[in-house]
């Protein structure tokens, strides 16, 4: 079981790698679509147009493809004060009930966006400007959101593996 569990996390660790290295690679991109939209708006009265479009989409795909290697890495964002001070075993049943719910949410977030990709698909909607449809977009987020799901279900094992641990 250990075994499987290990190459869960390294394929987990692999996977969420690559997707944000994608996610680094787009804000890049987005960085120097504002330079020149930029540079185009105040020395050449030329902006690019729709830039603030694909501004609007490309950041939905590196939140969404950064969001798993953030989780990996243990970046985000956690107050312990309290916790900090119980037991190890009570400090992993807590760490299980609040991964748990979060891998909750946000699975419901992952099935709510694959329906409103389907809607969108059949609806055909596409952006004012550009006209760029949205589902590519979308689905990005979809991915994204089911690979963070992956790392809370990791995550999930190992808390509630070291809570009933003797």
């Amino acid at each position: 079981m250990k075994r499987v569990a290990k190459a869960f996390a390294r394929v987990i660790q692999f996977a969420s790698t690559v997707s944000h290295r994608v996610g680094i690679s787009i804000l890049l991109a987005m960085m120097f679509l504002t330079a020149a939209d930029v540079f185009g708006r105040y020395f050449l009265k030329r902006p690019i147009v729709g830039a603030y479009e694909l501004q609007e989409y490309l950041m939905v795909c590196v939140v969404s493809l950064t969001l798993a290697y953030c989780a990996v890495e243990k970046g985000h964002v956690v107050v312990d004060i309290l916790v900090s001070r119980f037991p190890q075993r009570a400090q992993a049943t807590i760490g299980a009930i609040t991964t748990l719910v979060g891998l909750c949410l946000c699975s419901v977030i992952t099935w709510q966006a694959v329906m409103y990709v389907q809607r969108m698909l059949v609806s055909g909607l596409v952006s004012a400007t550009l006209k760029i449809p949205r589902y590519p977009f979308t689905g990005v987020l979809v991915f994204g959101m089911a690979l963070f799901c992956l790392v809370l279900l990791k995550d999930f094992f190992e808390f509630l593996s070291r809570a009933v641990r003797k």
